[in-house]
């Protein structure tokens, strides 16, 4: 896989496409060529604006002010979701 890239989220659920490995307080979901993960979010997101946040692409589900709990079963679902993407660009994480 050449230029692996990351499609990650915090406990919000707000999705973000990063292309060094992430550190602490990021759930990695998938990893894979770019183009491969914004298709991916592109086709099984949920898009949002919110104040402070602007618009962007969030897990399913979600919610900013939601009990932690509820979003790690969303983002639980969500990887589960990615699976259906999965190819030689592109792996669903921790599935």
């Amino acid at each position: 896989m050449a230029n692996k890239s990351w499609l990650v989220c915090r406990i919000n659920g707000v999705l973000e496409l990063v292309d060094e490995q992430p550190g602490n307080g990021h759930f990695m979901l998938a990893v894979g060529e770019r183009d491969a993960l914004t298709r991916a979010v592109h086709n099984s997101a949920a898009p949002f604006i919110e104040k402070g946040l602007g618009p962007g692409m969030r897990v399913p589900g979600t919610q900013s002010d939601a009990e932690e709990r509820a979003n790690l079963s969303q983002i639980a679902q969500y990887i589960q979701t990615l699976r259906v993407y999965d190819s030689p660009s592109f792996r669903a994480l921790g599935a």
